[in-house]
């Protein structure tokens, strides 16, 4: 299998009233500022661009992340990070952060900080695994979820099915649902909201978002296009582009 050397990943979403409205709020002069893509017939105007970098062993060296391409471009948000070993070792100057792992390699804090070191945001957890050592339970110990928490149950291929997240007084907020097709690939999500602190409980669903994969592959292997269709028309549909360059 070739190895990569760098993947520029297009973020595109389609015309919708909720994307519109933010796009006039953020764009009040209707300035064409972004590229589009056209798919079964859908323009999708585009939102954000990462390129990732690889070295000669295919291990991610950098990323740079764009956001906002449907602004004006001084509107435009850039986090630049690089990596060892695959994990982050350095940031934009405007935007450090700091993760803390247990021992299976999963996040149990996580900070970040503004260009004089101050902290802006602390996110704690406590996690809790099953005999098969994976995420059972995730609790919220510090940050704006405190108090909350996750359950997460799994299929027989170790793959998420199911996610509960409750409120601080056990209350169910939201549920998750995935499908997976032969290959293990998430076809299909069904998040069923019941409420929270703002909008009050009830115990059946208040709505239900819908979302359906469709993707497309190269020779490797890789994705080079994923389509997420939102069946029940309260999100914009999303379309990502992965254009992969090989090493030689």
């Amino acid at each position: 299998m070739k190895k990569i050397k760098h993947i520029k990943t297009k973020t595109f979403f389609a015309s919708h009233p909720l994307y519109d409205t933010m796009s006039k709020l953020c764009n009040p002069s209707g300035e064409d500022c972004g590229a589009f893509h056209i798919y079964n017939d859908i323009i999708f105007n585009m939102d954000s661009v990462c390129d990732q970098y690889y070295d000669e062993n295919g291990q991610l060296t950098e990323t740079v992340y764009v956001r906002g391409l449907n602004q004006q471009e001084e509107y435009w948000t850039v986090h630049k990070t690089k990596y060892k070993d695959g994990k982050p070792i350095s940031e934009s100057e405007d935007f450090q952060s700091e993760r803390i792992e247990d021992e299976h390699g999963n996040t149990i804090e996580y900070k970040t900080f503004d260009e004089n070191g101050a902290i802006v945001t602390r996110q704690k957890y406590k996690l809790s695994y099953n005999e098969q050592g994976l995420i059972q339970k995730r609790e919220h110990l510090l940050g704006f979820r405190k108090g909350r928490y996750s359950i997460y149950e799994y299929n027989d291929r170790r793959l998420l099915s199911v996610s509960y997240d409750y409120l601080k007084d056990g209350s169910l907020s939201w549920k998750f649902i995935n499908f997976y097709d032969e290959q293990g690939q998430l076809i299909r999500r069904e998040e069923e909201f019941y409420g929270d602190d703002f909008e009050g409980m009830q115990d059946t669903p208040k709505y239900t978002l819908i979302s359906v994969f469709t993707r497309e592959y190269d020779e490797e292997g890789h994705c080079i296009l994923e389509y997420l269709k939102c069946e029940d028309g309260l999100q914009p549909d999303e379309l990502t582009v992965n254009e992969i360059e090989y090493a030689e």
